[in-house]
């Protein structure tokens, strides 16, 4: 099957403007949150402020992993597991 996703045009700092492909994400509680389509990621990220309002929550036992990108510069993460649809408008 194949899907496919609109681009919103962009400024990039180092590759002046680019195109990147969205779609319209819409978590198990009904929260819907536009995000960049990454078909090749391991995991998909949501900014800590979208994760609160969706209820997630961080235990006091828990510890927060690390994550590397391009240049090896890391991001602190908690990981959890979330039925997401993928919609367009």
């Amino acid at each position: 099957m194949r899907v496919t996703f609109p681009y919103v045009k962009e400024k990039s700092s180092v590759f002046g403007v680019v195109f990147r492909p969205v779609a319209k994400a819409i978590f198990e509680v009904e929260f819907p949150q536009w995000m960049y389509v990454d078909s090749g990621a391991d995991i998909s990220l949501i900014p800590l402020s979208v994760g609160k309002l969706i209820g997630f929550r961080r235990e006091r036992e828990e510890k927060l992993e690390k994550i590397f990108g391009v240049g090896r510069s890391s991001i602190p993460i908690l990981t959890r597991r979330v039925l997401t649809r993928l919609g367009l408008l």
